[in-house]
């Protein structure tokens, strides 16, 4: 059905202490790397999902080369996430030359009321 999941770090409020399991509908999306080489966007998640500091994320791709990654932060956000999150992305995504991280207010669900995780300009 193109679903996936990641094990949330939240602990239930029931107080049981299984681990959570957040799941979310998608279609497979892949970030294009030159070569014709593809990155399915799953492998970012785990960057993105794993800081407190990260309420909502989208990732933008502009180019074989550009990717930025909107964030809106927590104000538990600090500048040293910034560089982390761009360390993973150009040691996950060969070819990229050009990674930003952009903080920004919210990110608008499309029509059918889904948050994109993946918009390219390509």
């Amino acid at each position: 059905t193109g679903d996936f999941g990641i094990l949330s770090k939240e602990k239930c409020p029931c107080g049981r202490t299984l681990p959570l399991l957040s799941l979310e509908g998608r279609p497979i999306e892949y970030i294009d790397l030159p070569g014709n080489k593809k990155v399915h966007v799953f492998e970012l998640f785990s960057i993105l999902y794993q800081y407190e500091a990260i309420k909502m994320f989208q990732i933008v791709q502009d180019s074989l080369h550009k990717i930025r990654v909107l964030i809106v932060p927590t104000e538990k956000w600090n500048e040293d996430l910034a560089v982390k999150i761009k360390s993973f992305f150009y040691a996950h995504l060969p070819g990229i030359k050009k990674v930003d991280v952009d903080m920004v207010p919210f990110i608008s669900a499309d029509p059918e009321k889904k948050r994109k995780i993946l918009i390219k300009n390509i």
